[in-house]
């Protein structure tokens, strides 16, 4: 959803084709997630209402809002970006080394592969313009 609301809101072309590009990871990671977690016990559809309430992004989106108030959006945008793709490659390298299941397995491999360079791409974003 933040990644959505984004779009309108970033006035570097640059940093609007990395968002969209990002929408579209995230899109496609999310359906294809489904089958390797349910070959790995755990149903996708069924997440613990506390653990969405936290990953809720609320502190994310107020420190947006107050960046587009100061004119600092595209900046703030892509450090606090680059900042949860970092902890996503990050959960996503802790799982991959705490489970057996080999489908779990693949897909964490590829979604780390394609994710990576993203994440590396907004922190240059970020670094360049901070």
């Amino acid at each position: 959803t933040i990644v959505g609301d984004a779009q309108a809101q970033l006035k570097s072309s640059e940093l609007r084709t990395l968002n969209s590009n990002l929408k579209i990871y995230l899109t496609n990671t999310n359906r294809d997630i489904v089958a390797p977690l349910k070959s790995a016990g755990i149903d996708a559809t069924k997440i613990d209402a506390k653990i969405v309430a936290k990953e809720s992004g609320a502190t994310i989106i107020a420190a947006l809002d107050e960046a587009r108030l100061n004119a600092v959006y595209d900046r703030t945008y892509a450090r606090e970006i680059a900042y949860q793709l970092e902890k996503i490659v990050l959960l996503m390298r802790q799982l991959y080394d705490s489970t057996n299941n080999t489908s779990l397995k693949t897909f964490l491999d590829n979604a780390y592969k394609n994710l990576e360079p993203t994440q590396r791409s907004f922190s240059d974003f970020n670094a360049a313009n901070g």
